[in-house]
Parts: C-alpha cells; sequence; structure tokens
C-alpha cells in the first residue's frame, strides 16, 4: 500500500529568521470622549505609562475631547488627512452608559479597521471614576509585554512593536498557541485515510506547527540582543485552547500590555483572536496592529 512521507515533506522547510527595525512614533492621538480636564488626567496617565517605551522618546501628543470628537466618519477622514504613528484611546466611546463593558463600541472597532494606525485600547474607565484613578492604578509602566498570536510566523511586526513597547529592562514574552480543538478536527480527517500513518502524521504535523514558531522566537531573541535592545526575551509556544492558556500567562506572568494583530487577510472585520482577547481581557491595555 503506498504512503505519504510526511517526514520528508516538512523536513525542507526553511528556517525562518527576524531582523529588528527600530520604531519611531512622532505623533501620537489620544481619542476621548471627556471634558478638557479629565482628558488631560487621561493623557497624563497614558504618557506615564509609556514613559519608557524608547519608540516614544520624541513624540508630541493631539488629544481630543468631548467637544471635538467629532462622528465616525468624519473622524476617520480626520486621521487620514493627518494619519498618526499611534492612536490611543478606549471602550464605548460615546456609548460608556449604554453598552456592556467588555463590548468594544463602534468607534472603537472602526477605528482598528479604516486606518493602518496601530490603536492601543486602554482598560475600561467607570463613568464613577472621574480623576482617572482607576487608570492610574493600572497603567504603570510596561516591563512585561506579551506578543499573542496564533499565526506568529506570518508577521514579524508583532515582535517588532512588542520589543519597542517593552521598556529597558523588562521581559517580553513571545506566545502561539495552536488551537488544539483545529487540531484534533484534522487528525480526525486524516485518520480516515488509509494511506496515512496516524501516528506519524499527529508527531509530524504537530512538531512542525510548533517548531516554525520556535524558530522565529530564538532568531528574535539573537537578533534583539544583537541590537543592543536590553530586553528578555521569553517564549511559550504550545498546543491549547486559546482564551484559558492566555488568561493563566496573565496572571502568572503579571503582564502590562498585551500585543496582537487586530487584521484579518481575508475580510474587513477583526481577527477572530484579537476580537476574542479585546472583549475578554478588559482590564489590561492591548496594542491592535
Amino acid at each position: 500500500m503506498p504512503s505519504f512521507d510526511f517526514e520528508s515533506q516538512f523536513r525542507g522547510t526553511i528556517r525562518q529568521g527576524y531582523s529588528h527595525e527600530p520604531l519611531s512614533i512622532r505623533d501620537a492621538l489620544l481619542i476621548t470622549d471627556l471634558l478638557p480636564a479629565r482628558a488631560d488626567e487621561v493623557l497624563a496617565t497614558t504618557r506615564r505609562f509609556l514613559g519608557r517605551v524608547r519608540a516614544l522618546d520624541r513624540a508630541s501628543w493631539r488629544v481630543t475631547t468631548e467637544g471635538d470628537l467629532p462622528i465616525i466618519p468624519d473622524l476617520v477622514a480626520s486621521i487620514a488627512a493627518r494619519p498618526p504613528d499611534l492612536i490611543v484611546t478606549y471602550r464605548n466611546l460615546r456609548d460608556l452608559t449604554r453598552l456592556p463593558r467588555n463590548s468594544l463600541g463602534v468607534y472603537l472597532d472602526t477605528l482598528t479597521q479604516a486606518t493602518a494606525t496601530p490603536v492601543l485600547v486602554l482598560p475600561v474607565r467607570r463613568s464613577d471614576d472621574p480623576g482617572a484613578v482607576e487608570l492610574k492604578q493600572r497603567l504603570v509602566n510596561t516591563d512585561r509585554v506579551m506578543v499573542i498570536t496564533d499565526h506568529l510566523t506570518h508577521d514579524p511586526r508583532l515582535i517588532r512593536y512588542g520589543a519597542e513597547f517593552t521598556e529597558n529592562g523588562g521581559t517580553l514574552t513571545l506566545t502561539h498557541i495552536e488551537d488544539e480543538a483545529n487540531f484534533e478536527r484534522l487528525m480526525t480527517i486524516i485518520s480516515k485515510i488509509p494511506e496515512i500513518d496516524d501516528a506519524l502524521a499527529r508527531r509530524t504535523i504537530g512538531d512542525r506547527l510548533l517548531k516554525e514558531a520556535r524558530d522565529l522566537c530564538e532568531t528574535a531573541g539573537d537578533d534583539l540582543e544583537a541590537h543592543d535592545i536590553d530586553i528578555r526575551v521569553e517564549t511559550y509556544v504550545a498546543f491549547g485552547h486559546t482564551i484559558p492558556a492566555y488568561r493563566e500567562l496573565l496572571v502568572t506572568r503579571e503582564i502590562d500590555l498585551l500585543v496582537a494583530d487586530s487584521k484579518a487577510p481575508d475580510r474587513f472585520a477583526m481577527s477572530d483572536l484579537a476580537y476574542a482577547m479585546a472583549i475578554e481581557f478588559i482590564n489590561i491595555p492591548i496594542l491592535l496592529l
């Protein structure tokens, strides 16, 4: 009976590498629906939180407040006319009291898809927190940053932003979680093909899915060290159930900032993973690229 040699098919895969390029964020835009005094409080807290981010050393900040926050089409048009390098905002602009705490709101949902600018989503703010105390308690520094993805090898930009937003002496955790349920569905299909050795397919495909991510993480750590980036790079690559796995990592590693890819390549909508993270983990900042 003919057989399919998975090992020979995968053996020739080229090891993927990473080459770091520094970021320079010169123009940052904070979008709020707050009165000027409260918007200034949020700006001060945000700037302190990001105060040791190398890419923001020379950034100038613009602030949108309650009186000058335009309707969504006009906001998108103004951003297109003068694109910032970074947008900072939060969930449920103009709809804080009407929408659930873990929803994104129309403004944020649109910003992540209609612009190419990275969007830093601040934690949920409360309407009864006029001094932005809640934000001050949560936004301390960025010495523990985690890149989250299920396709790490496809977009080294995630590593670039993760590295640049990790302050000197901090730790960058690069994660790649292969969805265990999807893998098992694939293995179930393969098991029905008589020409394929089930055990060999499981071992070879499973190893290859994780190997490429591990290889990229290793080369990223080496390259960042070669560029004298003073951060420690850790790796978490495994099969698992995505949300529970990330929830445990956030707690055990005391993560300050998440970095995720918000663009789904095949549709005009936020990627499934980024959306799940954004609505599940509302108490931690998330940088959506």
